[in-house]
């Protein structure tokens, strides 16, 4: 291995921090990892999958389809070395953009990747509790909302019933003064599904309904954060 040339890899990849940057970190992330072994650094390297991967989950370019498929392959990577009782904290970072790539997921039975995300995003809790960290806990049920909103499996009407829950629980955070943008995304979310409610009377669902929203909001713990352990990682 070049170390040289690793370390101004890793370097370049700590100076990147705009969306724009995504096709430039998915590269170099490349490059690093065809120059550091498993086996000689477990925690670089797995570190290295995971800014990949949620690089991948986040990319515009390309086909999109791919790019998720690719997300998920190096996310799962990087739980191979990082477990909850070793690195915790990153072990739930990796878990919530699994999470977020899985409920994007276009390839495979929609029905199992919704699955897929919500078991991920519930294995994240375990770690980013709401008094420990509450933004990433709100953002965690917002995530859940929307996999909860479009779920397949279960009775249509209690995973509205669960998604509405999951949404008004972020929003106890997500607050208008402290959080506007995820305050707005959140109550849009929730708008809609109050909207779709099946259970409680139609015209509260339609007063309370605030605009539209999407499945998730991917809580991105990759690119300023994750990569400054990777530059002073190594084993």
């Amino acid at each position: 291995m070049s170390t040289s040339e690793l370390d101004s890899i890793l370097q370049r990849l700590v100076q990147l921090h705009d969306l724009q940057d995504i096709p430039q970190k998915i590269n170099l992330c490349r490059q690093a990892l065809r120059l550091v072994r498993k086996e000689d650094q477990p925690r670089r390297w797995a570190y290295l999958n995971f800014v990949l991967g949620t690089n991948l989950g986040e990319n515009l370019l390309g086909e999109r389809a791919d790019n998720l498929e690719q997300s998920i392959f190096h996310l799962e990577q990087a739980l191979e070395v990082c477990t909850r009782e070793s690195s915790p904290e990153l072990w739930a970072g990796i878990q919530i953009n699994l999470g977020s790539s899985y409920s994007q997921r276009i390839r495979g039975d929609r029905a199992e990747n919704l699955e897929q995300a919500i078991q991920c995003h519930s294995q994240a809790l375990k770690i980013f509790t709401r008094d420990r960290f509450p933004k990433d806990w709100a953002a965690i049920q917002d995530n859940l909302g929307g996999a909860y909103k479009f779920r397949i499996i279960g009775e249509q009407a209690e995973n509205l019933e669960k998604a509405i829950e999951y949404f008004q629980k972020a929003l106890e955070i997500r607050t208008k003064q402290e959080l506007p943008q995820d305050w707005a995304r959140t109550h849009n979310n929730l708008g809609v599904a109050y909207s779709d409610r099946i259970r409680g009377d139609r015209r509260n669902r339609l007063t309370d309904r605030d605009g539209s929203g999407s499945c998730g909001s991917n809580l991105n713990r990759t690119s300023s954060d994750c990569v400054k352990f990777i530059v002073g990682q190594a084993e």
